[in-house]
């Protein structure tokens, strides 16, 4: 059956290897700098694409590029070179550039979220609805979402999709927090399941990303993603924590 769904949906990734790469979430997280990617880009160019020692395809930069979520072009001063900068400098030494963004949720204290309202997902007396609290964002920031069934909602992220993998560079888009898309709320389309809101804000990404760009989904619904993401992490952050 799984076979079944897969060869009808056009399931991507199903013959490639997986790739190997380093990511930069697992020990700077939020707080990761420019200076930190290069450091560690040095390292892994030493060692070579592939390489024996880490044997690494890619290099991934995480959250904490962004000024806010949801104002994903926007770079912060971590970042001085900018993007763009940052994904050469990485393709130059061998390896894929690959990038963190979240395409679904947009901070209430963006930019984008002081957009025409009618692009949130709102509830039925019309307020937008909250996506989730993170506490690396704020205790107090809401993150809300983004209707992936209006229009102008749908060309934002298929436009920052294409600035992210065709202006900056980067081959590979790791995206999170997909499931917010399906969130039941009031959308512009209001025939659309949440399972068809959430495949058309990833279509977008994959038209923005080109046929080219390799999209790692990353808590997603399973079957809405199949034929539109490359891979995806099926499970909760694998960050190792204790705590007394």
């Amino acid at each position: 059956v799984v076979e079944a769904a897969g060869e009808a949906m056009g399931a991507l990734g199903t013959d490639a290897t997986h790739p190997g790469g380093w990511c930069s979430w697992y020990y700077y997280f939020t707080k990761v700098t420019e200076a930190d990617i290069l450091t560690n880009l040095g390292v892994l160019a030493a060692d070579g694409p592939n390489g024996p020692e880490f044997g690494c395809e890619y290099v991934m930069v995480d959250d904490g590029h962004q000024t806010a979520i949801g104002d994903w072009l926007s770079t912060n001063h971590k970042f001085p070179s900018g993007m763009a900068s940052v994904a050469r400098r990485i393709t130059d030494a061998g390896f894929d550039a690959g990038i963190w963004w979240a395409p679904f949720i947009v901070s209430s204290k963006s930019v984008i979220a002081s957009k025409p309202p009618e692009r949130l997902v709102r509830d039925d007396r019309g307020r937008p609805i909250l996506g989730l609290m993170n506490p690396g964002w704020g205790l107090t920031t809401p993150m809300r979402v983004l209707d992936t069934t209006h229009p102008e909602a749908l060309d934002h992220i298929r436009e920052v999709a294409r600035v992210i993998g065709t202006d900056w560079g980067y081959r590979i888009q790791k995206i999170d927090f997909l499931f917010a898309a399906a969130h039941p709320g009031v959308r512009h389309d209001r025939t659309a399941t949440r399972a068809q809101a959430l495949r058309r804000g990833l279509q977008a990404v994959r038209d923005g990303s080109g046929p080219d760009g390799f999209i790692l989904g990353c808590g997603s619904p399973l079957g809405p993603a199949v034929g539109l993401v490359d891979a995806m992490r099926i499970g909760a952050d694998v960050t190792p924590s204790w705590s007394t």
